[in-house]
């Protein structure tokens, strides 16, 4: 049914790539520019693997079955394309963040992506994951990775741990 809904008009189609998206920045932290810029191989539904930044990482069984769903619509909207998410229209997903933002505003009545991001980046300090992977892996700038070190250890900056 999910299938069905999204594959016949552009507005269930954005609906479940937003959430789709939403989804994988809750669990990784990447930032969308990084999203936009992953490849169709760097998933791969089979070893339920997406690799990011050249971090592999398993993805949630429930995770893996949405994008199986997706690469089945977005493979009749355009099968030959590089990139991994596009537009309905069989083009690159836009850069800016407009479509998943107004999904996010109706959702929670907040657009930016930024509490998703500092949510997962937070949970990445807390079990220990250095400075260094974090930001090779999401794509992050400095600024919102001190923003997480000052959530989780309530300090200034990193420097005062």
């Amino acid at each position: 049914m999910e299938f069905e809904k999204a594959s016949m008009n552009m507005k269930s189609f954005n609906k479940f790539r937003s959430a789709l998206i939403i989804k994988l920045i809750l669990l990784t932290g990447i930032a969308y520019r990084t999203i936009c810029s992953l490849k169709r191989t760097d998933l791969c539904i089979e070893n339920n693997i997406i690799r990011i930044n050249n971090y592999e990482i398993r993805l949630p069984v429930m995770l893996k079955e949405n994008f199986g769903i997706y690469l089945k619509i977005s493979n009749e909207l355009k099968p030959d394309r590089e990139v991994l998410f596009i537009e309905f229209s069989g083009k690159n997903m836009s850069t800016k963040t407009s479509t998943l933002s107004y999904f996010m505003k109706l959702l929670v009545r907040r657009g930016d992506l930024n509490g998703l991001i500092k949510y997962a980046i937070t949970n990445m300090i807390r079990v220990g994951i250095s400075e260094t992977v974090i930001m090779e892996f999401t794509g992050l700038k400095k600024d919102i990775l001190n923003d997480c070190y000052k959530m989780v250890y309530n300090k200034d900056t990193k420097k005062d741990i």
